[in-house]
């Protein structure tokens, strides 16, 4: 089951977790609890601005175990979308990219695309060549706002190759580069093993 550790839920701080996409308080209680008929085998949740005419984060969570059917979910636990996303060798690989900058709505990815809150394929990644490592090669991907311009890039990586792919919403503009700073959303133990 995946969980993640968030700041804020509803005013709240909060866990979410992917069996039963559940969102927790900090003592352990349901915020938010879809069940095991809505997410029977939940298999990764993130969590961010994802629709822009919602109040609040939204959840997006692989629901049906290792299979490329995601759902967005928004705060008062209405589901506010289902799709299916391409496939990739076991249906993993999911985050959430700030792409247009603080304030806009966010991207899902998902091995090797960006889609929207709708379902919508929105973004690819031109120049990307095939993974190299077989039945279990997929690009792993972490958001990081390498030029920045408070805009995420999509930094992608295939474990059996030496080679990263940077890929930015916009050409690099000098100017506005103040360093890269490195944050919180550039930690996740999945990306470790």
């Amino acid at each position: 089951m995946d969980s993640v550790l968030i700041e804020e839920w509803n005013g709240e701080k909060a866990a979410i977790l992917s069996g039963g996409g559940q969102v927790l308080d900090s003592s352990g209680t349901p915020m938010l609890s879809l069940g095991l008929k809505t997410v029977p085998h939940g298999q990764e949740i993130r969590y961010g601005n994802l629709l822009p005419d919602s109040p609040g984060r939204e959840l997006v969570i692989r629901y049906n175990g290792h299979r490329p059917n995601l759902m967005v979910v928004d705060s008062s636990g209405q589901i506010r979308s289902r799709f299916r996303v391409e496939e990739s060798p076991n249906n993993t690989g999911l985050e959430v990219i700030r792409w247009h900058g603080p304030g806009n709505a966010e991207l899902i990815y998902s091995p090797a695309a960006l889609y929207d809150g709708d379902g919508n394929k929105v973004v690819t990644f031109p120049e990307l060549p095939p993974p190299s490592g077989g039945k279990m090669g997929w690009y792993h991907c972490f958001p990081a706002d390498v030029c920045g311009d408070e805009r995420e890039e999509v930094i992608l990586y295939e474990p059996y190759s030496d080679a990263i792919y940077i890929y930015t919403p916009d050409a690099f503009k000098p100017s506005q580069f103040r360093g890269y700073t490195h944050t919180a959303r550039q930690y996740n133990a999945r990306l470790m093993d």
